[in-house]
């Protein structure tokens, strides 16, 4: 076999083994693997109820799920007295980006800000990889979590009751390293909330 046969018989084997790849991780795609879900409930004394929502609408707040500092912007923005909404795209590195979606409101009809009964706050944050043999293929997980605030007579401050969940592909699963797994979920909401009470420590 000369040198040019075997150049063309290896370039055909690699493309024949990224083709079989890439069929192979878009077939494993479509076997998503259980959400991780993640309840909780946390008290926030001597805090207003609206001061802990209007910090859990800012992304700023929000870790990134790659544990590295993320460059991050506003898409589009809209807000009316009872609800506020915006959308943000984010840079991680060469291989890594995201976006995430915010809609915050005030329940109680008329009533909003420091009058309104509840507050509910709606995050959901989008992150893709994409491996360097397969540029051209993204691998995402969604993180989707569902706040809502009131007033607490008990600690004379604020209640957050809250549902997390982590959401995401077989083959995203492998190339998020565990990233919408329930551990790491629930490692995020910890430092969210940690970045929340010590935002309202500085506020105080």
């Amino acid at each position: 076999m000369g040198c040019g046969s075997l150049r063309r018989w290896s370039a055909r084997r690699w493309c024949g083994a990224l083709l079989l790849a890439a069929v192979a991780l878009q077939l494993a795609r479509l076997a998503a693997p259980a959400p991780a879900a993640l309840v909780s409930t946390v008290t926030f004394p001597r805090a207003q109820a609206a001061a802990v929502a209007h910090l859990l609408a800012d992304f700023s707040t929000h870790p990134s799920p790659f544990s590295i500092p993320v460059s991050w912007s506003i898409e589009k923005e809209a807000s009316n007295y009872t609800s506020w909404r915006y959308s943000v795209s984010y840079e991680c590195g060469p291989r890594c980006a995201g976006g995430a979606e915010v809609a915050a409101h005030d329940d109680g009809g008329p009533r909003h800000g420091l009058a309104a009964r509840a507050h509910r706050v709606r995050v959901i944050n989008t992150f893709c990889v994409s491996l360097l043999l397969l540029p051209w293929l993204q691998f995402c997980g969604e993180i989707e979590t569902m706040s809502v605030v009131r007033a607490d007579e008990m600690s004379g401050g604020a209640l957050l009751e809250e549902r997390a969940e982590a959401r995401c592909g077989a083959a995203a699963a492998l190339a998020l390293g565990g990233r919408c797994g329930r551990a790491h979920l629930q490692a995020l909401r910890a430092q969210h909330l940690q970045y929340v009470r010590a935002a309202l420590a500085r506020d105080h």
